[in-house]
């Protein structure tokens, strides 16, 4: 009897203690979440608060002043996209199991295109596009976020 009660506690502090715990996953979702929250904004400034591309658009071309307003210009929206871009990679490279996944990279595509950096951008879509179907069923039942259907 005394072996037996001896077993059985063996046996239950085997199971309590030597089951592996499952890694926080919140943690790391809000971590994703937050990056793609804050590069959202920094690309919300440059198309809807600042408005630079209506800003450069409509600037006279053969005026000095003009000139370099549009330099300006251009420079900070170079400026903004490159720092959400940054954020749009570092969710892509360090969250590849987030939720948000596929949203940093479809923002990360539409950004690099805007700045001319069109490798980049294929890139990016090949890899939606070379995903299996069950990942991309998965993101498209996420909401995109605010510029993705701003292009």
């Amino acid at each position: 009897m005394k072996h037996l009660f001896t077993t059985i506690l063996l046996m239950y502090t085997i199971f309590l203690y030597g089951q592996q715990t499952q890694p926080d996953t919140t943690w790391i979702e809000s971590e994703a979440k937050t990056l793609l929250d804050e590069a959202d904004a920094l690309t919300s400034v440059v198309y809807y608060h600042l408005e630079l591309d209506y800003l450069i658009d409509n600037l006279d071309t053969l005026s000095e002043k003009d000139k370099i307003r549009r330099e300006v210009y251009q420079e900070q929206k170079e400026d903004l996209l490159g720092k959400a871009l940054q954020k749009y990679r570092q969710i892509i490279s360090d969250f590849p199991t987030s939720t948000v996944y596929f949203q940093a990279l479809n923002n990360e595509a539409k950004v690099a295109f805007d700045l001319n950096r069109f490798e980049d951008a294929r890139r990016s879509y090949l890899a939606i596009l070379n995903s299996s179907v069950n990942e991309k069923v998965t993101a498209l039942a996420q909401p995109f976020s605010n510029i993705a259907g701003s292009f």
